[in-house]
């Protein structure tokens, strides 16, 4: 297992309990809290699952995404402090085969699939916000929960492709690089109909 994966065995609402000492209040099936990430007198930080989301200031997504913003330390840094405070195991990793490619093609490659996955989370954002957290609508909750899981999915690939190692990287550009075309090509054509930005020409 990875790092990112090891951390997210550690859910959001267990991260808020052991480091703001808030306990959020079990209320249908999501918990609430006041937001830890702006002032606030009445809870608006939902947990469900293993995620969180902030319906104030829009905060959300995993254990890792909580510790990151709570401490101001980057998402790798995160998911080690919540391995060694929860003391979970460290990760293991396999060496993977790969064929050589010369390191300006990839990257430049990195730089690409990064800038589509950087556009990927705002689009998610944006998702996010049309969201009503006031309506009693079951279906708009499972659409939410799905946007935060894409939009952690996006963020934490970013994060391991950019801080990867060579080898590793090739590896990571060949596992997802389908799944990143298709993303472009698909907001890109969203672009076209609403009219939002993503990125600039590089991807």
């Amino acid at each position: 297992m990875t790092l990112f994966e090891i951390a997210k065995e550690v859910s959001a609402l267990d991260a808020c309990v052991r480091y703001t000492g808030e306990v959020p209040v079990k209320k249908g099936r999501k918990s609430w809290c006041r937001c830890p990430f702006h002032a606030e007198k009445t809870a608006s930080c939902s947990f469900d699952g293993k995620l969180f989301y902030c319906f104030g200031c829009h905060e959300g997504g995993s254990s890792i995404d909580f510790v990151a913003k709570l401490f101001e330390l980057s998402p790798k840094d995160a998911a080690e402090k919540l391995r060694l405070d929860f003391g979970l195991a460290a990760p293991t990793y396999v060496r993977p085969l790969y064929v050589p490619q010369s390191r300006a093609a990839v990257e430049q490659a990195v730089s690409n699939m990064d800038t589509i996955l950087v556009g990927y989370t705002r689009w998610c954002d944006n998702r996010l916000a049309e969201i009503d957290p006031n309506a009693d609508d079951p279906e708009a909750e499972d659409l939410m929960a799905l946007y935060l899981r894409e939009r952690e999915r996006a963020a934490r690939l970013s994060e391991e492709l950019l801080s990867a190692p060579f080898e590793q990287q090739t590896v990571l550009l060949r596992q997802h690089g389908t799944w990143a075309a298709t993303l472009k090509e698909n907001l890109l054509r969203w672009s076209q109909l609403s009219g939002e930005r993503y990125w600039g020409t590089n991807a």
